[in-house]
């Protein structure tokens, strides 16, 4: 600071311009943020649009060996042991190839993938269990009809 520069030019030619530098500064990051997620908005990477396409990858995926663990609890236990093993089942995991495109994708979008494609993979394999525990359950009551009561 020069010995003629008053107090007030001294902040007006330093500090003023500092300040104003931040200020720019953070208008950028903000206008950066609000960018990316208006264009992750408008590329599909809502969590809305995560758990459409999560409850559609799985209606296509296969679901294996939930039938015959229902059959066999219909069999043994029939109503109480249906019901529990129903309330156990837990949801498929994804794929390999989905996990990896997953990675790609916004983390609001892959939250919203993953709750849609766990709702739908418990659903089916709750109905198939269900599905075969019936049968084992009609077994059981065909055998009764048969054999002429308990």
């Amino acid at each position: 600071m020069w010995k003629t520069e008053s107090m007030r030019d001294f902040c007006r030619r330093v500090i003023v311009p500092r300040h104003c530098a931040a200020i720019l500064s953070l208008l950028i990051v903000m206008a950066t943020s609000v960018s990316t997620a208006y264009a992750q908005s408008t590329l599909g990477d809502t969590p809305a649009d995560g758990k459409r396409d999560g409850v559609a990858a799985a209606k296509v995926a296969p679901i294996k060996g939930k039938r015959g663990a229902g059959l066999a609890t219909g069999l043994l236990t029939v109503l109480p042991g249906t019901l529990i093993g129903a309330s156990m089942i837990g949801p498929a995991p994804v794929p390999d190839d989905m996990a990896q495109m997953l990675r790609a994708r916004a983390e609001a979008y892959r939250m919203g993938f993953l709750d849609g494609w766990n709702d739908e993979t418990r659903k089916r394999k709750r109905r198939t269990f269900f599905e075969g525990a019936a049968i084992g359950m009609g077994g059981i009551l065909l055998l009764l009809i048969i054999r002429g009561g308990p």
